[in-house]
């Protein structure tokens, strides 16, 4: 079970249900009901969401009314069309495709070198009069991929950062893993140094890391391990994934299993997998993040606990090892501090980036 759900890459290469069904769409509304007596993304969800259904793309904002049975919200289409009775999924990462589709922003499809082989990214630069010499690396989470990057690229390229959203092991398209599961940063670090060697032989003068969930794993594994961690002038964190362990108990806790029973299974899964627990366990690494920090978490994160950035804001606050900006988000689940309230959060961004100057 443990690796099925936590360290099988192939599990996450299915889409989410189509699982929410619309009901109407009338000037720039749109109505939905779940389609199933549980859906991945509740169609009543606070936040601004991608629509996807099968023969088309669009974004729902702001509710407008519900009646508890159905929710109706803001409207606008995007690409194709969906319309009543389709069956469709929220999308969390709001935009699809790839930066020009999705945003209108030209990008380049590149590739950089890794231990296993080459590994695609996009590269999206600001026009040249805006582009400054500091290069952002986005890596996305585990069972994502490079669409998550979408929603604060915008933000980075207005503040003259050219920008490049990696792709690393195990992703569709990449080389396998040799051992062919995740490993939470403790070997996908070396992915994410090939991207920042790419950078910088390409003229970045430094780098600002942006990881999400378990991209946040993997950025602080990069800080802790790699020697281009010295070209790094700041990191932001997205819910990002410190300890596995510790990740793994809070959802038994939510199935009401109690920790003690892990103590066996965890030990068992370790050995099998030759996991070692204190390799994904980054809050003990805290003092390598000596680099500004601008972390976000959301309250209602139901995947990687918030006590785990509560901890780790708590160890950089005053020490000696950096600086940290926390951003807690009320009412946003995992990695969604964007989508619930995207003013706060790009406003965080920019003045975040500006004071690294």
């Amino acid at each position: 079970m443990m690796k099925a759900n936590a360290l099988d890459p192939a599990t996450d290469r299915l889409p989410d249900p189509l699982d929410i069904e619309i009901v109407d769409i009338a000037e720039a509304r749109i109505t939905l009901r779940k389609g199933k007596r549980r859906v991945r993304n509740n169609p009543a969800e606070p936040g601004q969401w991608g629509i996807e259904g099968a023969r088309g793309y669009g974004w729902v904002g702001a509710v407008i009314e519900t009646d508890g049975a159905s929710v109706t919200r803001e409207y606008r289409a995007v690409e194709g069309s969906v319309l009543p009775g389709d069956f469709v999924r929220l999308d969390t990462f709001a935009y699809p495709h790839d930066p020009k589709v999705a945003l209108g922003l030209d990008f380049e499809d590149v590739h950089f070198d890794s231990p296993l082989g080459e590994m695609p990214a996009w590269l999206t630069q600001p026009p040249p009069e805006r582009r400054g010499a500091t290069w952002a690396i986005l890596t996305h989470g585990k069972g994502a991929n490079r669409r998550e990057s979408l929603r604060i690229l915008p933000t980075l390229i207005e503040c003259g950062m050219p920008c490049l959203s990696i792709t690393y092991r195990n992703d569709e398209g990449c080389p396998a893993d040799p051992q062919g599961t995740y490993s939470y940063g403790h070997r996908e670090w070396e992915d994410l140094e090939g991207a920042v060697r790419h950078a910088i032989d390409h003229g970045a003068a430094g780098v600002v890391l942006v990881g999400y969930s378990m991209g946040g794993a993997i950025t602080v594994s990069f800080m802790a391990h790699s020697p281009l961690a010295a070209h790094v002038r700041g990191l932001i964190l997205d819910a990002p994934m410190l300890d596995l362990e510790e990740t793994i108990g809070y959802g038994a806790e939510r199935l009401h299993i109690p920790r003690q029973a892990l103590l066996l299974s965890n030990r068992v899964v370790g050995r099998w997998y030759g996991l070692e627990w204190a390799e994904v366990s980054y809050l003990a690494r805290a003092s390598t993040l000596n680099r500004p920090v601008l972390l976000f978490h959301g309250d209602a994160d139901h995947t990687v606990p918030k006590q785990t950035s509560d901890a780790l804001a708590a160890a950089l606050t005053g020490s000696a090892a950096g600086d940290v900006t926390y951003i807690e988000v009320p009412l946003a689940g995992h990695v969604r501090a964007w989508n619930v309230d995207q003013p706060r959060y790009e406003a965080a961004v920019r003045d975040f980036v500006r004071r690294l100057d």
